[in-house]
């Protein structure tokens, strides 16, 4: 026993050493799983992440021989599954000797050959942030002390993921800002309100990647559809009818009344959802205010067909994307103004000089007559006195 904790613990040293060798997340995901068989032996093992109320795989390994080779689609509620609701909230492994025993159990379609699991919690500064998991085809493959040194196992590789996370989030911040550069850029070197939209709508996908992404502009207590892209795919093409009451969309009432952003995981467990029948197909959404001195004059949408896939991240990059959006608007909304007064002005400065033409060729041609009337009166007392 004393042995083979010496030979564990040198295996986590080489194994924590590997990990924290690169801070690329996906070579860390690759290294987890890679490394994960020589601390316990399995069949399969795999990643979950967990985001907002939902966990994907965030990376796989072994489901090849059992016909399965993609799960990034596969996502599961949080609140629906006993296993991943305990370890959040106990912060210990789970054992199953046998899941097809487990009337908790949740399939993943392909991988029924799969008897035995062990999982245990990555959690960092306390909290889970993801669930490692080890598979068998043998019933009662794994032990408790599986178990726990998987745990150790989780540890290091929690150590090693929020150093990546750290570092990609930094990165990720550094292009978002270069990226909101260059949109000001482009922004600001026009003040049409078309260009603008336009523009607007071919970079929002830089910020928040996007499966289809439109522009309402607020009128009245209506918010209506100026721009749209991505939607053609799901059949709708036209959108310029389409206009909400503010007061009959809950998300919108609650960006005009915050002027922050929301974002819906799941459009079909969203109570203040509102459906609509051609578009059964949204079910990932975030929406951003462009909020001018205090007021909503509009809003930024972006969706995506997967749960889950847009959260509290893309909401508040959309926002910063917002804030841009309404320098951009309201510069090309004044110079509209201004035009229209110089046009205003200018159709004024015609109509004047206009009037005054015509009052000059009117007192020219009274002028006339009345002269003319003198003359012919002169000309009559001559004759007549001569």
């Amino acid at each position: 026993a004393e042995r083979e904790q010496r030979q564990l613990a040198e295996t986590l040293r080489e194994v924590g050493a590997t990990l924290v060798s690169t801070l690329d997340a996906n070579t860390v995901l690759d290294r987890i799983l890679e490394q994960v068989s020589r601390v316990v032996p399995n069949d399969a093992a795999d990643i979950l992440l967990i985001e907002g109320d939902r966990a994907h795989f965030a990376g796989w390994r072994g489901y090849e021989r059992f016909g399965v080779v993609d799960l990034t689609s596969v996502t599961f509620l949080v609140a629906g599954t006993r296993n991943l609701q305990q370890m959040i909230e106990t912060g210990k492994p789970v054992v199953i000797p046998d899941v097809h025993a487990d009337l908790d159990w949740l399939h993943v379609p392909g991988t029924e050959q799969l008897r035995s699991y062990a999982g245990v919690p990555i959690r960092v500064r306390g909290e889970t942030t993801g669930v490692l998991a080890v598979y068998s085809v043998t019933p009662g493959h794994f032990e408790w002390l599986d178990a726990e040194r998987l745990r150790a196992f989780a540890d290091q590789a929690a150590i090693a993921l929020e150093n990546a996370r750290l570092y990609q989030a930094e990165r990720e911040q550094r292009e978002l800002a270069e990226t909101m550069h260059e949109i000001s850029a482009a922004l600001a070197s026009t003040l049409d309100m078309n260009t603008v939209l336009d523009r607007l709508l071919a970079n929002i996908n830089r910020v928040v990647p996007n499966e289809a992404a439109d522009i309402m502009l607020v009128e009245g207590d209506r918010a209506h559809f100026v721009r749209w892209c991505g939607y053609e795919r799901f059949g709708i093409r036209d959108l310029a009818h389409v206009a909400f009451p503010i007061a009959d969309r809950p998300h919108l009432q609650q960006m005009v009344k915050t002027r922050g952003p929301v974002f819906v995981s799941d459009t079909h467990t969203d109570p203040n959802w509102s459906h609509f029948p051609s578009m059964g197909w949204l079910r990932s959404y975030a929406c951003a205010p462009i909020c001018v001195r205090g007021e909503a004059i509009g809003f930024l949408d972006v969706v995506s067909t997967q749960p889950g896939v847009l959260g509290q991240l893309h909401a508040e990059r959309l926002r910063a994307f917002a804030d841009q959006a309404a320098i951009a608007l309201q510069n090309a909304r004044l110079f509209e103004q201004v035009r229209d007064t110089a046009d205003r002005l200018q159709a004024l400065s015609h109509r004047l000089v206009e009037t005054q033409e015509t009052e000059r060729r009117n007192i020219a041609r009274e002028l006339h007559d009345e002269i003319g009337q003198i003359v012919t009166g002169l000309k009559l007392r001559l004759e007549m006195s001569s």
